[in-house]
Formats: structure tokens, C-alpha cells, sequence
């Protein structure tokens, strides 16, 4: 994700895949969870209410000042079983092993490629209990790399996809993508316009995502040590086929 893109606006429209709050949370229950790309939060709530301790793991300074300000609302008991810490996913050393290692909304997308994301699954390898698992959910990138062309996705396409009121604004908020067949990836741009002209600037968000193939990212996986991969199409567990949109991958060491 773009460092310049506002918490606070974020967390308006970036609510989480439906169902996912749940499903963690589940899994999260009697377990040491680290969560990485913990973003504004939105999911240490209902981490630290069901796990034994939760470490939450964010790069960008305003997203981890966002997850400070939930950590610090949340009830006393849950409040010190939980801790934040600001470092990149690609490159971290924390002094404890986890029985959950976390990877919530296409956050192993944001990493730059499979390179990348051989670096964070190697930090994970090295966080990871014995009998732990990795559990990841982001959307499923075969069925549209495969069956689209780049003119499918004008750069200057704009949608609608939110109304949303900020610091007393009301915006509506539109989405517009550049895809990169060739390199896999996906830049995403969010327009915040307000309702009413004059009263406050345009706002804009902008998410990179370099998105790996099923198949590239099972290998990169095996690579790295993990092994029993599952690929579901739902939280539910259901194997993934080509009409699913997102994917939940969970992998032991």
C-alpha cells in the first residue's frame, strides 16, 4: 500500500473481506497471534478478545498511530495482551514464536513481487510455532489474468464505490485501476470528492498491488518450508474454483 494514503480515510472504505472478522477470530482463540499489515486495527478487537497474546505488526506510521488508538480503547485485560509494533513484514525479529501468523485482506499483495514475499514468509518460518499455522485471505487473481486483456481496465474508468463523511465532509469516493498484465500488478486509486465544491480538497489514496498466480505462490510457499497447503474459496473452507473472487490459503510449517 502507498504511504500516502490517509488512515483515516482508509479505514472509511477499507472494511475487510465479509466474514473475515469472524474467522480470524476463531482461530485466534487460546493462541499466540501475530498479525501482519495490523493496518488501523480493524481486526485487534476481536483478536485480542480471543487470543492469549496478539502482536501486531505495521509499516506505515499512520495506520500504526490508527491501531495504537483502537489497542488503547479496547478493555484493560485485552489492552495487555496486546502489542503493536511498527516494522516492515518483509524484515522483522520479534523475541517469540506464534501458533497464528496472520496475513488478513490482500496484505501479502503489497509486498512487491515473489521476491518479496519470500522474504516475509521467511520471517515467518522464523515466528512460527510448532503445529502453527499461516492463514492468509486476498482475492484470487487467476480468473481475471487469465480471461482479461489490459483494455478490460481503462486507466481513466472511474467508480463510484462509496459515500463516506470525514472532519464534517461528506465525499464520495471513486475508484480507478492501472493493470499491468505483464508485471502483475495492480495500482489502485481512490478519489475522496466532496459533496459540496469548495468546501474542502480532493482527496486521493493510492494501493499497489503485485499479485502472484495460485500456482506461483504454492511454490514460493513449498520454497520457503510451509507445507500442508489449503486453498479455499470461502472462510467456510470450500475448495477454490475458478468462479471464486478471493481466496483463504493456510499453510503449517
Amino acid at each position: 500500500m502507498s504511504g500516502a494514503y490517509d488512515a483515516a480515510l482508509y479505514a472509511l472504505v477499507h472494511r475487510g473481506t465479509e466474514g473475515d472478522e469472524a474467522f480470524y477470530a476463531k482461530l485466534a482463540t487460546g493462541k499466540r497471534v501475530l498479525e501482519l499489515g495490523a493496518g488501523y486495527g480493524r481486526l485487534l478487537p476481536a483478536l485480542t478478545d480471543n487470543a492469549s497474546r496478539y502482536v501486531g505488526i505495521e509499516h506505515d506510521p499512520g495506520m500504526l498511530a490508527a491501531a495504537e488508538r483502537a489497542r488503547l480503547a479496547l478493555p484493560v485485560e485485552q489492552r495487555e495482551r496486546a502489542a503493536l509494533v511498527r516494522a516492515d513484514m518483509r524484515d522483522f525479529a520479534l523475541q517469540e514464536e506464534f501458533d497464528r501468523i496472520l496475513i488478513p485482506h490482500s496484505g501479502l499483495w503489497c509486498l512487491g513481487g515473489a521476491t518479496e514475499v519470500a522474504r516475509c514468509l521467511d520471517r515467518v518460518l522464523a515466528h512460527l510455532a510448532e503445529g502453527g499455522l499461516l492463514i492468509l485471505d486476498t482475492y484470487h487473481a487467476d480468473p481475471f489474468h487469465e480471461h482479461s486483456l489490459p483494455e478490460d481496465v481503462p486507466d481513466d474508468r472511474e467508480e463510484l464505490v462509496a459515500e463516506v463523511e470525514h472532519a464534517g465532509t461528506r465525499y464520495q469516493v471513486f475508484e480507478r485501476s492501472s493493470w499491468d498484465r505483464d508485471a502483475q500488478r495492480m495500482v489502485v486509486t481512490y478519489r475522496y470528492a466532496p459533496d459540496a465544491e469548495g468546501e474542502a480538497e480532493v482527496r486521493e489514496g493510492v494501493i499497489v498491488h503485485s499479485y502472484l498466480l495460485c500456482d506461483e505462490l504454492a511454490t514460493v510457499m513449498v520454497n520457503a518450508g510451509l507445507e500442508s497447503l489449503r486453498f479455499a474459496g470461502d472462510f467456510a473452507g470450500t475448495p477454490l474454483d475458478d468462479d471464486d473472487d478471493f481466496m483463504v490459503v493456510v499453510a503449517a510449517r
